[in-house]
């Protein structure tokens, strides 16, 4: 395999590695400032972060309400939590300084990693 073909498989080979550490590393939890059925009735977002008064916590996909339990799925789960018993609920958010010093950071790694490359296919 010539040096260029090396270089272009080390490449695609980092991409298929780093996109998905980009696209999970942007995001983070805001708390919701409101009543759980404001949030989910206004914002309608995909996933929220219950913590009930027991102090257990949960993250729940496909948030909604029905009548006054809050419902959602966890892993293959449905989860039905009473509104009465959430004592905080906390909204994903997407973080652009956090995908920011990612991006810049991973892209710093990936120079490193070709370079290296570089050098080790020119010296043999």
């Amino acid at each position: 395999m010539s040096a260029s073909r090396s270089s272009i498989s080390l490449r695609r080979t980092v991409a298929l590695v780093l996109i998905p550490l980009v696209a999970t590393g942007c995001h983070s939890w805001r708390t919701a400032a409101v009543a759980p059925r404001a949030v989910i009735e206004s914002e309608h977002p995909y996933v929220v972060r219950v913590t009930t008064q027991d102090s257990a916590r949960q993250v729940l996909r496909g948030p909604r309400i029905v009548a006054d339990t809050l419902r959602g799925a966890r892993g293959n789960d449905s989860v039905a939590v009473a509104l009465r018993d959430v004592t905080r609920m906390d909204v994903e958010r997407f973080s652009a300084g956090k995908t920011a010093a990612l991006v810049v950071v991973l892209g710093l790694i990936v120079y490193g990693v070709l370079s290296a490359a570089r050098n080790f296919t020119t010296a043999n």
